[in-house]
């Protein structure tokens, strides 16, 4: 068969973290960036856009023998997962491209540097957002690609159609997302310098979506036209209520020009940073997120003050509003000034009961609801600004919003009590509009 050779270029616009398995004796991961990695974005973005070109719970299998039917019947995004096997392969077919990512070398990467443990009164400000990426007991750290730095993806295409579509969505991931870890907190951004054509502009954001629309549908016309295996059904999805993934169907950008700096970092520091009082023990101040989290905390009283009734069994049911940017959440280190010792050992983490099909789910633990907050960083003329898009879903499958829980404890405690998720999207975007200095764009 025969192939179109590609060549990708793409210009890192914030540090890149992407760790590789076997870490040197210096105790340094070096960086990584695997085929399989990229193709999961590319993946995950696909089936963010899908949902406006299909009905992802439908697929028309009249003519196909019945074993075939039986096969289909009871497969809930049976269209999505028809359409995705047909872009990106499955067991039955290969995927009509492949993928190869150029290796780097020592020249291109840096190191995130030993950090030492806190010394002082304050916490380092980007601990927060570094965490995971280092650990200063195992005296580990990982290598990253800085700005700048020059990544190069080789396709390897058979079918011009999928080319299109691959393309689009490298375009559309270079504007809200990445490659690597922490992209839904702005790192791992990126710009595509060749082929041109494809620039990263996120007031076109709208016009990039209609793109990755278009190259989809005209795929699957050219497919069921062609095609006597399932066809597929044309129309956007009817989600009744909350899509169960990140979908365009439900969607809100803000813009931060409250945070606008000459120098990304800086725009890192204002989003992220906590400054924490080891005296006192007390955080004395918050980046955006970090204060986002907490208006969520004390959007209705304190939540945490709530489950620490419940545990004293003074609460039957507690509503619990940060759950609404991503489950696991885990409380510990909890404090009660009557009685300093009296929560010491206990940990209670919270999932969501999320009940996604196989092929929806990937590699995510289960009880795992990823932040629906996608944030990334901007340059307008001479200063950069971050941008947050907020794709709307449900962050458990229960009528209530009931989650699970964990109390992991070994004394007395109670753990007869329900804890109920928060998905009031509206009220969440309010709180980035009125208070947070979002612009929606």
């Amino acid at each position: 068969m025969s192939f179109e050779r590609l060549e990708v270029e793409c210009r890192v616009i914030t540090p890149m973290f992407s760790r590789g398995a076997q870490q040197s004796s210096s105790g340094q991961y070096p960086f990584e960036l695997r085929p399989q990695s990229i193709k999961g974005v590319l993946r995950f973005w696909f089936r963010a856009v899908a949902p406006l070109v299909i009905n992802v719970y439908e697929l028309d299998i009249d003519g196909l023998p019945e074993k075939e039917k039986k096969k289909w019947r009871n497969v809930k995004y049976k269209g999505l997962k028809f359409l995705e096997g047909l872009i990106f392969g499955s067991q039955e077919r290969r995927a009509p491209f492949g993928l190869m990512v150029n290796p780097f070398n020592h020249v291109q990467t840096k190191s995130l540097g030993r950090i030492e443990e806190n010394k002082g009164r304050f916490m380092n400000q980007l601990d927060y957002i570094l965490y995971g990426l280092y650990d200063t007991a195992k005296k580990t750290v990982s290598e990253y690609l800085p700005q700048d730095s020059i990544l190069t993806l080789t396709f390897f295409f058979h079918d011009p159609k999928v080319k299109e579509i691959i393309l689009s969505l490298l375009q559309l991931i270079s504007i809200f997302s990445g490659f690597g870890a922490k992209t839904r907190k702005g790192f791992g951004g990126f710009e595509i310098v060749k082929p041109q054509g494809y620039q990263r502009t996120v007031e076109k954001y709208k016009d990039v979506i209609k793109k990755v629309k278009n190259t989809i549908k005209e795929f699957i016309e050219e497919h069921n036209s062609k095609s006597e295996v399932p066809k597929l059904v044309l129309g956007t999805t009817n989600f009744n209520g909350l899509p169960e993934f990140p979908s365009f169907t439900h969607c809100k950008v803000f813009k931060l020009d409250n945070l606008a700096d000459s120098d990304p970092m800086n725009v890192f520091k204002q989003l992220y940073k906590i400054r924490f009082d080891i005296q006192k023990k007390e955080v004395i101040e918050r980046g955006w997120y970090p204060e986002l989290k907490h208006k969520l905390r004390r959007l209705n009283g304190d939540c945490v003050e709530d489950l620490k009734g419940a545990l004293l069994k003074g609460s039957h049911q507690i509503t619990i509003p940060p759950s609404i940017l991503g489950l696991p959440l885990q409380y510990q280190n909890l404090q009660d000034k009557h009685n300093p010792n009296f929560f010491k050992g206990i940990k209670v983490i919270l999932y969501s009961s999320l009940e996604e099909v196989e092929q929806m789910r990937n590699d995510e633990i289960e009880g795992r609801k990823a932040s629906p907050l996608f944030i990334s960083i901007h340059r307008f003329t001479n200063v950069w600004k971050p941008i947050v898009l907020i794709l709307e879903s449900k962050i458990t499958s229960k009528a209530n919003l009931g989650l699970e829980k964990d109390v992991q404890t070994m004394g007395a405690i109670s753990k007869v009590f329900e804890v109920i998720g928060f998905e009031n999207y509206e009220k969440l975007e309010k709180i980035i509009e009125k208070e947070m200095g979002g612009v929606c764009i």
